[in-house]
């Protein structure tokens, strides 16, 4: 018969799979229920408005759920596997193409804002306090291999209609040496000006990442909501580019942008050298990758 010390032992592990089992199906029940929402109002055109509070909601949930998965090891087992369920269902990528839509168009609201005098640079810059604290690992690698060569360049892939990356990089690498590039015409015109109206010398440069002119010395940050991330990776390898910033998503974050996995990253040529920034308070993950020589790759 066992004593109180092992009935203990088992009480606890079934309330901890308990807890676990109900903390996946309330990321499901979130999911599902953000996935309906959306996907509905996407088809609309967003008529309602509903969708902001459902996509902050959902986020928010994911991001506890991220920070509850780095303290107990058996609930990221479980989230992982409830993730890698779900990736490849056209539903999922529906989901992930409505985040994008709401998410672009929160950017180009708030661009909007600076553009007609409601905000400043002060204000943007006490806005993302956190945000420019959680760049800084990024900066520090920028600083750090710039200083090393007089041609590179930081480059920002995807730096969008508010590209707050490159105005903070440029605090510190300066204007000259910092490049935000796009590939949405639209975007990236908007880009440009929100510099310029904050007084910002960066150069915004309507171009893919998959064929704009890198140098080997340069130091390209890829941005999360670039889809396309596989195909830059291996045009950076044939420039040349030794080191690449990648903000990836990793575990539950996957439920709200499209993640790249080592093995993508090592048959476009990279190799993963170390995290750069992780947090609590965001759903993105900063890695640094460098390039593996002698490596043909694939078009």
């Amino acid at each position: 018969m066992p004593n109180i010390t092992q009935l203990n032992v088992v009480d606890e592990a079934l309330a901890k799979s308990v807890d676990v089992a109900a903390q996946v199906d309330a990321l499901a029940t979130a999911y599902r229920s953000a996935m309906e929402v959306l996907a509905h109002e996407r088809a609309g055109g967003y008529p309602g408005g509903h969708y902001l509070e459902v996509f902050e909601s959902f986020r928010k949930h994911v991001r506890e759920i991220k920070a509850a998965c780095r303290l107990d090891e058996q609930l990221g087992d479980a989230v992982e596997i409830y993730v890698a369920s779900i990736q490849n269902l056209p539903e999922h990528e529906l989901l992930l193409g409505a985040l994008n839509d709401i998410e672009v168009a929160m950017e180009a609201a708030k661009a909007g804002q600076i553009l007609a005098g409601l905000a400043d640079a002060t204000h943007l810059s006490n806005a993302n306090h956190d945000y420019r604290t959680i760049l800084q690992p990024e900066i520090d690698i920028s600083l750090e291999s710039l200083s090393k060569s007089r041609e590179g360049r930081s480059i920002m892939i995807g730096a969008g209609a508010l590209p707050i990356s490159s105005y903070f990089m440029a605090d510190q690498l300066g204007h000259k040496r910092c490049i935000a590039i796009d590939h949405d015409s639209l975007a990236a015109s908007i880009g440009a000006r929100v510099l310029r109206s904050l007084g910002s010398g960066v150069t915004y440069v309507h171009a893919s990442g998959e064929d704009f002119e890198f140098l080997p010395d340069d130091v390209p940050l890829i941005a999360t909501m670039v889809s396309n991330r596989v195909a830059v990776l291996k045009h950076l390898h044939r420039c040349g580019v030794e080191r690449v910033l990648l903000r990836n998503v990793l575990g539950p974050a996957r439920l709200c942008y499209r993640g790249t996995d080592l093995g993508e990253l090592n048959a476009a040529g990279y190799s993963l050298a170390e995290t750069v920034s992780s947090s609590d308070n965001i759903l993105v993950t900063g890695l640094l990758l460098e390039r593996v020589p002698r490596l043909r790759i694939d078009r």
